[in-house]
């Protein structure tokens, strides 16, 4: 009986079985797949879930993204005793800055400042994102 419930657990998971809760990091992926569609970008930079407090303190954000050139080189969250609905909206408000980017082809650099037009806008569609996904998947906020 074990082994049935351990394959079973398994196979909820990789095809999402009524009743089976899916992990964050389930739920992380089908959100990034979401919010590319949305705005509109074939592929995402890696993302790296992180649970060092000492990199938030140094950014002073629990989030950034890096660019190497005009290409975004990483997204790096910080996930510890936060919401899965928060890490996601960091997600997509770091995606945002990376179409962004992709729109100003170089012309010039982004301004994160907060009150910038461009961290408005991350703000904002991120914000859309999140409850758009909420009201098909209302269990990131639990």
């Amino acid at each position: 009986m074990e082994r049935f419930n351990k394959t079973f657990s398994k196979l909820a998971s990789e095809y999402n079985v009524e009743g089976h809760k899916p992990s964050q990091t389930d739920i992380v992926r089908d959100f990034i797949k979401f919010v590319q569609k949305k705005i509109g970008f074939k592929r995402s930079p890696p993302i790296k879930l992180s649970r060092d407090k000492k990199r938030v303190h140094e950014l002073k954000s629990m989030a950034c993204v890096a660019f190497d050139g005009e290409k975004a080189s990483h997204i790096w969250i910080y996930i510890d005793n936060r919401n899965t609905a928060d890490v996601l909206r960091s997600i997509a408000h770091e995606l945002v800055h990376v179409k962004q980017k992709e729109a100003l082809k170089g012309s010039r650099e982004i301004d994160g400042s907060t009150g910038s037009e461009e961290e408005n806008e991350a703000n904002s569609v991120a914000g859309s994102m999140l409850r758009l996904y909420g009201q098909a998947k209302p269990e990131i906020y639990d």
